[in-house]
């Protein structure tokens, strides 16, 4: 099976599941499944992000962070003032567990902080975009299909135009073509929504979440070139579960904040 025939089962699948999470999140159980699905996934992404660290022969606190992974989304089931004490414990415990190991601490602390507002909080802060409304379910799917048509239409333009390289020292296979006609998919995404949220928005998030989106697939490339990998696990054809959230990272707070401010 081809590279892009794997990439579209997966994605189909992955976005199955997606649609019928969102479509039935207005039942108040389903506000607790939806949560724990979450946390699974914010344990899947802190577990491929230590094996990154681990291959960099940099080990972190497996305990802390999977607590993390596992608190800091189940906190925004509760309340909304939640979450920022979740993200306080954990600032002050990455700073408490190496009092007894002083040597390296600042780089274990460093990348401990790394790993929470990489792998745990975008997760954490997309559930609650989808509860932070009545129109919530719309801004999640709107954030969903303007950051993944951007994966598409780069993969598809690079495929089909690339020539020229982006930036080849952190990712060798993208190309400028690729990245345009990646922001053009997203682009042309979230005109779609005109209806939905106005012109203006449409234009304005589109033109910025399409951005973020790259950026935020270049930013896990350079994790994965420090360490010389190619996908952060074994997902099928889609390479891994930071590979598949990479361009939702900035995205996710950047959405967030538009909505809260």
């Amino acid at each position: 099976m081809t590279d892009f025939y794997k990439r579209f089962l997966s994605a189909f699948f992955f976005i199955i599941i997606v649609l019928a999470l969102i479509g039935f999140s207005s039942f108040a159980f389903f506000r607790y499944i939806i949560a724990l699905v979450v946390i699974g996934l914010s344990l899947l992404n802190v577990y491929e992000f230590l094996l990154i660290m681990e291959k960099k022969g940099k080990i972190i606190s497996f305990p802390l962070m999977f607590t993390a992974a596992s608190l800091f989304p189940l906190s925004f089931v509760f309340d909304n003032k939640l979450p920022l004490l979740v993200a306080l414990g954990f600032f002050l415990a990455s700073f408490l567990i190496n009092f007894q190991t002083i040597n390296g601490a600042i780089e274990r602390i460093s990348l401990t902080l790394l790993g929470f507002v990489y792998a745990i909080m975008p997760l954490g802060v997309m559930y609650a975009i989808l509860y932070s409304s009545d129109e919530g379910k719309m801004w999640l799917l709107y954030l969903l299909v303007v950051t993944k048509m951007s994966d598409i239409g780069a993969y598809i333009g690079g495929k089909l135009f690339g020539k020229r390289k982006l930036m080849e020292n952190i990712s060798p296979n993208k190309t400028i073509e690729g990245a345009i006609s990646g922001f053009l998919f997203s682009f042309i995404s979230s005109l779609c929504f005109v209806g939905y949220i106005g012109f203006t928005q449409a234009i304005f998030l589109g033109i910025i979440l399409s951005l973020l989106a790259q950026i935020g697939d270049l930013c896990e490339s350079l994790l994965k070139r420090d360490v010389k990998i190619k996908d952060s696990s074994k997902l099928p054809g889609l390479g891994g579960f930071l590979d598949v959230f990479d361009s939702l990272v900035f995205n996710a707070f950047f959405l967030y904040s538009y909505l809260i401010f």
